[in-house]
């Protein structure tokens, strides 16, 4: 027994040579196996994913999720869409993946604690479209980002989006108002349309002329005043490399841009725009722009090939300068068929020399509707006007200009209240005063009128009128009220009439007090180029302190076609005289008391 239990004892010390090779065996391979997981678990965790597509399940097994709050999503017919991504998770991070069913859009976008970004995804139609008549979908998708530490990170989400209009047509992807917190919000990607939401933002947009924006905050641009060496913000697009895309305000302003290019053509915000270029919804406050030729605060020139609204719902507040040719509040040139609706500008414009407006320095074509500007214009030499200056084939509805106009320049020619010269105007009026030398007028230098008035003094020296200082075309259902001073050819309405027409100037009167020191000077119109182009025309002899209507090509003064006496305005009622006598039809408003007031008037 002794010797037995002795040699169980020496078994259970020491094994024998082949027992122990098995047992150290299964030890090492336990080992290996521990290392091989471990190993596994940390090339998981640091991998950049990659290959998102084939690998997502198996990343989201391996690494932690949260961090990021999704909302305001809205997704378009092909599947592009705008999310809001909120950064919750305490650090700095970097959007890397947006993916879905396999497809997948890449980014470099840093978020930083607390802060968001409207992330924009693109052709994802075959896993997440809005179908015609749905209003919202639901889509998984997985987001994923790079943590501060370097490790990359899944978030799987289910978003319930609303669905917009197709992003491809001619109405733009509608992006939902979103509060955003002071964070650039700018998206490396040509999504339709690209968020801009701070100063430095918008000053990406010359990276990407032809893309189509939208702004989603409003901006203190105040910083712009020491840049470039105090010249300021450097205009988008230039006479080379033009704008072509669509910049929507959404409502918001852009408040105290500077601008100082004392050498620069084609200044404002928008440098020169073009083509397909369209600017609507937007402000511009308290503006100190200042360059050459072609200064507008919001753009310098525009040019469209076909009469389209160029620019929609967009006003400017402050000063703009220039030294040269085409200075305005809101646009320095407009040529082609660029037209202007529901604009308006308060900025006091000042420039040395021609082509100066309240609201467009110089236009060449197009439309101007239902817009005004109320700051005072200073100009030098030539086509000086309250709302625009030279006016060339463009035609002006439904608009008013409220400033002082001024000529500085002795011998400054065509200023207006309205316009400087050219052009055609229906329907609309100017109150302010108005200084020049030749061609002066209290609405025009010189345009075809319809339908319009004017209310201001003017005061010049050759070709003065209460209304227009020269009419080469129509005038008709038009009056002036405000007193006319004026060397030679001066007239209550009209300086002098070029029209060979005898019925060009129709249906028109003017009360105003006319004041000269030379001949022709009289109570409706200075001089005519034609022996007889007046019909329908009442004037006052008493506040004209004339005794004739007009003068005609050969020297002679005349009353044909018009009605003078001294009449109150009672006279001017349905059933008086000179009412029936100059036809005051529908184009008046029925009075019950006072002077005629035109039908487009409210009060």
């Amino acid at each position: 027994m002794k010797q037995t239990s002795s040699s169980a004892q020496a078994q259970a010390q020491a094994p024998s040579g082949a027992q122990g090779t098995i047992e150290y065996l299964v030890i090492i391979a336990v080992v290996v196996v521990i290392g091989l997981v471990v190993v596994g678990l940390l090339m998981g965790m640091t991998g950049s994913g990659a290959g998102l597509s084939s690998n997502s399940s198996k990343i989201n097994s391996k690494v932690g999720s949260g961090g990021l709050s999704i909302s305001g999503v809205v997704i378009d017919s092909n599947g592009d869409g705008i999310f809001k991504v909120s950064n919750i998770s305490g650090e700095v991070i970097t959007l890397t993946k947006v993916a879905t069913g396999g497809l997948e859009n890449t980014f470099s976008q840093t978020v930083p604690i607390g802060g968001n970004v409207d992330l924009g995804v693109n052709s994802l139609d075959l896993k997440c479209p809005c179908v015609a008549g749905q209003t919202k979908v639901s889509c998984d998708y997985n987001f994923i980002y790079t943590s501060s530490n370097g490790f990359s990170k899944v978030v799987p989400v289910t978003v319930q989006a609303d669905c917009v209009s197709d992003s491809t047509t001619t109405a733009p992807l509608i992006v939902p108002v979103m509060t955003v917190t002071g964070s650039d919000c700018w998206v490396n990607t040509s999504i339709n349309p690209n968020p801009i939401c701070t100063l430095s933002d918008l000053n990406r947009m010359r990276e990407h002329l032809d893309w189509n924006y939208i702004l989603e905050a409003d901006i203190n641009a105040a910083a712009t005043r020491t840049w470039a060496d105090v010249n300021g913000f450097l205009p988008i697009g230039n006479s080379s490399t033009n704008f072509s895309g669509t910049f929507n305000g959404n409502n918001h302003y852009i408040s105290s841009l500077f601008i100082y290019r004392p050498s620069t053509s084609n200044v404002g915000l928008f440098g020169y725009a073009s083509g397909t270029a369209r600017i609507l919804n937007v402000g511009l406050r308290d503006v100190n722009i200042r360059g050459t030729d072609s200064v507008g605060a919001l753009v310098g020139y525009i040019w469209a090939g076909s009469t389209v609204n160029s620019i929609v719902n967009c006003y400017v507040t402050g000063n703009v300068a220039g030294s040269n040719i085409s200075v305005g509040g809101l646009v320095g040139y407009k040529s082609g068929g660029a037209s202007i609706l529901n604009c308006y500008s308060t900025a006091n414009v000042i420039s040395t020399s021609e082509s100066v407006g309240g609201l467009v320095g110089g236009s060449s074509g197009g439309t101007i509707t239902n817009s005004y500007a109320t700051g005072n214009i200073t100009g030098g030499w030539w086509n000086i006007g309250g709302l625009i200056g030279s006016n060339s084939s463009t035609t002006i509805y439904s608009s008013y200009a409220t400033g002082d106009v001024t000529g500085r320049v002795t011998g400054a020619s065509y200023a207006g209240g309205l316009a400087g010269g050219g052009g055609s105007i229906f329907n609309s009026y100017a109150t302010g005063r108005v200084t020049a030398t030749t061609y002066v007028g209290g609405l025009s230098g010189s345009s075809s009128i319809f339908s319009s008035y004017a209310t201001g003094d003017v005061n010049g020296t050759t070709y003065v009128g209460g209304l227009v200082g020269d009419t080469y075309s129509s005038l008709r259902n038009s009056f002036s009220l405000g007193n006319v001073d004026g060397n030679s050819y001066v007239g209550g309405l009209v300086g002098r009439a070029t029209s060979a027409v005898a019925s060009d100037i129709n249906n028109n009167y003017s009360i105003s007090r006319v004041n000269g020191l030379f001949v022709p000077m009289n109570g409706f119109l200075g001089k005519s180029n034609n022996a007889s182009v007046v019909n329908n025309a009442y004037w006052n002899p008493t506040l004209a302190t004339k005794s004739n209507c007009y003068r005609n090509n050969l020297d002679v003064d005349g009353n044909t076609g018009c009605t003078a006496g001294v009449y109150v305005a009672s006279d001017f009622y349905a059933s008086g005289i000179p009412f029936t006598v100059l036809g005051f039809d529908g184009n008046w408003l029925p009075r019950s008391g006072g002077y005629p007031k035109l039908a487009w008037q409210t009060n």
